[in-house]
């Protein structure tokens, strides 16, 4: 899938990512991936520009209806919870960069999530403002480090009730189906760990692919987390994340952040214990460079939870 943003036709004078393999239509999630990247890239322009393209497709309760068409038509109703919790964290960073009306912008987008796409006495998490919660929810959906942001940020302490509320499903999945020892969570459950009606249970979704990375950003973020150590450090999980390097697959997180991020994730383990991590083709900035392959290093045997020192190319 070839993503791009685009002005002009279609985006109501805003700027859109777009898909060309879909009629050229958008999705929440691309306006919030784009916004991430923007935020943390300082491109103020781009934010702008897609920040209010979502805010002209706001439905009643105020979050973005998840899928719009070229012609700038809403035509997914309702909103999505991944792409919300991506805006809100994109919005904060930018009002560090740019100023208090993207943090009033946040803290509200914040207070919409938690009424209307966190269920009301279990504060599991919905999939989207209008349907879903103990009955089926999404794990991929589940990011954790971002509700210790956002409770450090809004001062409200239910987002630790979310958090816990996400471990303790994946806690049921993880007894209940394959996914104490494959490590691949479904992409649709209850939260009791059980199949949702017409949902797959066992084995890993393609959505499903992103819940390692919600993982290792609550480990980074707070190195005290234990179930996010466990999760982060599952071994099928590792050797997941090498595939996905190997790919080329591209990580929204600062360069630093990033290094310590291949250090949990980016080594398959070996059978003494030690793991091999990914060596060069990064520089300060979190890309990769053009040109290098990714290496391979034998590093010393490590406990869970510990990090290895990542190796940067020269």
């Amino acid at each position: 899938m070839e993503d791009q943003v685009r002005d002009g036709l279609g985006a109501g004078g805003f700027l859109r990512v777009q898909r060309p393999e879909n009629s050229n239509d958008t999705v929440s999630e691309g306006i919030a991936y784009g916004m991430i990247l923007a935020a943390y890239l300082g491109d103020k322009p781009t934010f702008d520009g897609l920040w209010g393209y979502a805010k002209s497709h706001f439905d009643g309760n105020g979050l973005m209806h998840w899928q719009i068409n070229a012609s700038n038509a809403v035509i997914g109703w309702n909103a999505a919870t991944d792409s919300d919790e991506d805006m809100a964290l994109a919005l904060i960073v930018a009002e560090k960069a740019w100023g208090a009306s993207y943090g009033a912008d946040a803290t509200t987008l914040l207070g919409r999530i938690l009424q209307h796409e966190v269920e009301s006495g279990t504060n599991v998490l919905k999939p989207g403002d209008a349907w879903g919660g103990s009955s089926v929810t999404n794990p991929s959906y589940f990011a954790p480090g971002y509700y210790r942001a956002f409770k450090a940020y809004t001062g409200d302490a239910r987002w630790e009730s979310v958090a816990a509320s996400c471990y303790q499903i994946i806690a049921n999945l993880n007894t209940k189906t394959g996914a104490g020892t494959t490590g691949l969570l479904p992409d649709w459950t209850t939260a009791a760990g059980t199949q949702a009606s017409g949902g797959a249970i066992q084995g890993g979704g393609h959505e499903c692919e992103r819940q390692p990375d919600q993982a290792a950003s609550q480990y980074l973020e707070h190195r005290g987390e234990q179930r996010a150590a466990e999760r982060a450090q599952d071994p099928v999980l590792v050797h997941e994340r090498r595939r996905e390097w190997a790919a080329g697959g591209v990580r929204l997180r600062r360069g630093r952040e990033l290094e310590r991020d291949a250090a949990i994730l980016g080594g398959e383990p070996r059978a003494d214990g030690g793991r091999y991590v990914r060596r060069g083709g990064l520089h300060g900035g979190g890309r990769k460079r053009p040109g290098r392959r990714a290496e391979w290093r034998d590093s010393a045997p490590v406990q869970q939870g510990q990090l290895v020192e990542l190796q940067r190319g020269e």
